[in-house]
């Protein structure tokens, strides 16, 4: 009996290293748990162009991997190099986003309106005045945006807020 134990005891581990056995029909998962995207985003905008510019604050929603809803507060300044018109302005701005899949270094395209409460002067004619206006906005541009959260960098193009404000950076943080 002794002489058949050790073959016994082989066979058996043997048996038990067959990865067709039952202990491997199912494998623990060994994979590392998936990384989870940011759904938030939070930037200070500054756009500027010669004697325009404004400056905004902004939170963005992921609505899908490559939608993002935008709502903004910001303000506004134009001006012209004669001095006989010169305005200002604030409000809310909400944009739908459109950014390309990809990894952290995407490319934006967004379209939608920013609401004013604003006052023009034409210092000409001395006309002012102070009213509530729509905008269309609109931003083309670079997004640095790492998957699962941390700083926002954006470069671009905008049309938003007061006269439109061409060039435009972004710094913030996803979460």
């Amino acid at each position: 009996m002794k002489h058949f134990v050790l073959p016994l005891a082989f066979l058996i581990l043997l048996a038990l290293a067959d990865e067709s056995s039952s202990l491997y029909a199912n494998p623990p998962d060994t994979t590392l748990p998936a990384k989870v995207s940011a759904e938030n985003a939070v930037y200070v905008e500054q756009a500027a162009f010669v004697l325009s510019r404004c400056t905004s604050i902004n939170y963005e929603r992921s609505v899908s991997q490559v939608v993002w809803f935008r709502f903004g507060y910001g303000s506004g300044k134009t001006g012209s190099f004669s001095g006989s018109f010169q305005g200002w302005g604030r409000g809310p701005m909400v944009m739908l986003m459109l950014l390309t899949k990809g990894g952290s270094s995407r490319f934006e395209a967004g379209a939608g309106g920013s609401f004013m409460y604003g006052r023009s002067s034409y210092n000409r004619s001395g006309a002012r005045s102070t009213e509530l206006t729509i905008h269309p906005s609109a931003s083309v541009g670079y997004r640095f945006q790492p998957i699962i959260g941390g700083v926002v960098l954006r470069a671009g193009l905008t049309y938003d807020y007061y006269g439109g404000f061409p060039f435009q950076i972004s710094l913030g943080y996803a979460f």
